[in-house]
């Protein structure tokens, strides 16, 4: 079994009322290095803190934070990190929120994580176990029924269906189940993205030209309401959000903004 300590993460926290010149200047408060401002694709603005050990944060802007003006929206995106970098990511997120950013009801917080036990098995039984309990999910945590029309759609029967009838024993198999048909390559926003757990987008191989990174289409944004957001490409990402907040009792890993 793998342990907590073994798992890579990526981090995606969404966060409003600071500028991203800002936000990263706060990353790099803790982190050290550099601050550059990329500024392309202009749709994401990036910023880029090269920290003192070569990794990258990057704060981009995030068009689902309409809380707040445009300039005023900034979502920092995680290089990969192990169990030992949690506690500088939690200064990190200290020292962002004493620069002043916040997070309202529109914001979130992303969770990528690696996924190299993953099955297509274990990921069919995670369908089965939230389709399940969805309705508790949705009341636990306050889910919208905008949400749901748009956002966090309850998962489709006939998904479930066709994964008790033929459960899957390879990703291809699951992919198929999943959209109906096999889709090697789907496309970034397809409708199967906004559903409440967990939407499934499938390479099912990881890209040659960057074999272990979290690759960009694999980021999830839009959306406070919960969701699992997984992927047969390593790695593996699950996506919880709730109210810009997440913990785990007991894992040492408690990010957000209150």
């Amino acid at each position: 079994m793998v342990t907590l300590e073994e798992i890579k993460i990526g981090v995606e926290v969404e966060t409003t009322m600071l500028t991203r010149r800002e936000v990263a200047e706060a990353i790099r408060t803790v982190v050290g290095g550099t601050v550059e401002h990329i500024g392309t694709p202009s749709c994401y603005d990036p910023y880029r803190v090269t920290d003192a050990r070569g990794l990258v944060w990057n704060v981009v802007a995030d068009s689902s934070l309409t809380s707040a003006p445009p300039e005023k929206r900034a979502e920092i995106v995680s290089p990969i990190l192990g169990y030992d970098d949690i506690p500088q990511l939690q200064e990190i997120i200290r020292a962002v929120r004493r620069a002043g950013a916040r997070a309202g009801a529109d914001a979130g917080l992303h969770v990528h994580v690696s996924s190299e036990h993953v099955t297509p098995k274990a990921l069919a039984n995670l369908c089965k176990m939230v389709y399940k309990q969805e309705e508790i999910i949705y009341a636990a945590l306050g889910v919208s029924d905008a949400r749901k029309a748009r956002y966090c759609k309850p998962l489709n029967p006939d998904f479930i269906r066709r994964i008790c009838a033929n459960p899957p024993r390879t990703f291809t198999q699951l992919n198929t189940q999943w959209y109906g048909r096999y889709t090697e390559h789907p496309q970034r926003y397809d409708q199967t993205r906004y559903y409440v757990a967990p939407r499934i987008m499938w390479r099912h191989r990881p890209s040659r030209s960057q074999p272990r990174r979290f690759v960009p289409h694999n980021i999830q944004p839009h959306s406070a309401a919960p969701h699992l957001l997984v992927t047969s490409t390593p790695p593996f990402t699950l996506v919880l959000r709730r109210k810009s907040s997440l913990s785990r009792p007991g894992t040492g890993l408690s990010l957000g903004f209150e």
